[in-house]
């Protein structure tokens, strides 16, 4: 059965990449501090096994798209860097950078819908 996402959900998942990279080293930093309940340092030990799942999903899937549509959004999403930074670094302006980015994200929208882990996190943050 195949789901339908919308492209702004995609560029969430994306924009959420350093944030999840952040939440992964926030939640170990606290499963080593945590001397309370065996069950709650299992819950954070979860979600981080959950949010490196997710990490890896993402990559695996840019890490499909044409090398300039990765590049672009690997600097964009995941390196943050503002457009201008991005154009310079990848010799296009900032309107063929981001419609490079919209065609990427059209691609990513296809690989996103189908891949479960993907999914499955989208669904859950909708709630």
């Amino acid at each position: 059965m195949e789901q339908k996402i919308k492209v702004e959900e995609v560029r969430k998942v994306l924009e959420s990449y350093c944030e999840i990279d952040g939440n992964i080293k926030t939640l170990n930093s606290i499963a080593e501090k945590l001397e309370e309940s065996e069950e709650e340092q299992r819950r954070y030990e979860e979600r981080t096994e959950e949010y490196k799942r997710l990490k890896i999903e993402i990559l695996r899937e840019v890490s499909q798209l044409p090398y300039k549509q990765k590049a672009i959004l690997i600097d964009k999403y995941i390196n943050d860097l503002r457009w201008t930074k991005v154009a310079y670094l990848n010799h296009y302006s900032t309107r063929q950078c981001k419609n490079i980015r919209n065609t990427a994200l059209q691609s990513l929208k296809k690989a996103f819908q189908n891949n479960e882990t993907i999914m499955n996190y989208i669904e859950k943050e909708a709630r």
